[in-house]
């Protein structure tokens, strides 16, 4: 993993910093200059002040360093190694992307259905304490609807038309009936 943690004593600051093995030789881009404050606001709008930055390339051998020089303070930091970085996996990293296909296929773990399930119960009883419906059945007023030309009511004799309408275009659509099994009508 090409990130170190690194603790300067001096300025009393943690830095994370990224340190790459390259041509089997740990390489590190460090800033050595870059413009100031005033600098950077008389540039136009389309300039990046990033590009005026000049880094220098330091290789540090065959392992990370163990100290480094503070980029606040320009005193010496020490390696911390007590744990590895906290760098959070992104969404479409290795395991973002495997713990989607196993959601996908196996569903809520434990911890998951628990939270779900306490959810669920915490709604219901405040719905229960306030009144509220947690489902409501939707049934249709056709009559109104009627009337107001949304719908439009049929006669048995064309709801009898419309199925079998409906019966012949998917038998045509499935190739008689075969895209799925075989043709028993022969």
């Amino acid at each position: 993993m090409p990130y170190y943690n690194y603790y300067c004593t001096e300025c009393d600051t943690e830095e994370l910093r990224h340190i790459p093995l390259v041509d089997d030789v740990f390489t590190e881009q460090v800033l050595v200059s870059s413009l100031s404050q005033e600098e950077i606001d008389a540039l136009p709008d389309w300039d990046d002040p990033r590009d005026y930055e000049v880094f220098e390339e330091v290789k540090y051998g065959d392992m990370p360093p163990n100290t480094v020089k503070c980029n606040n303070c320009g005193d010496v930091a020490d390696r911390l190694v007590a744990g590895p970085p906290d760098i959070k996996h992104g969404r479409n990293s290795y395991h973002s992307l495997k713990e989607r296909m196993r959601y996908a296929h196996e569903g809520m773990d434990k911890k998951q259905a628990e939270k779900f399930y306490n959810e669920s119960i915490e709604a219901t009883r405040k719905r229960i304490k306030t009144g509220d419906q947690h489902y409501k059945k939707v049934v249709p007023n056709f009559k109104v609807l009627e009337k107001e030309g949304v719908v439009k009511r049929r006669t048995q004799g064309d709801a009898q038309r419309q199925a079998q309408n409906l019966k012949d275009m998917n038998r045509s659509l499935t190739k008689d009936g075969t895209i799925t099994k075989q043709n028993f009508k022969k």
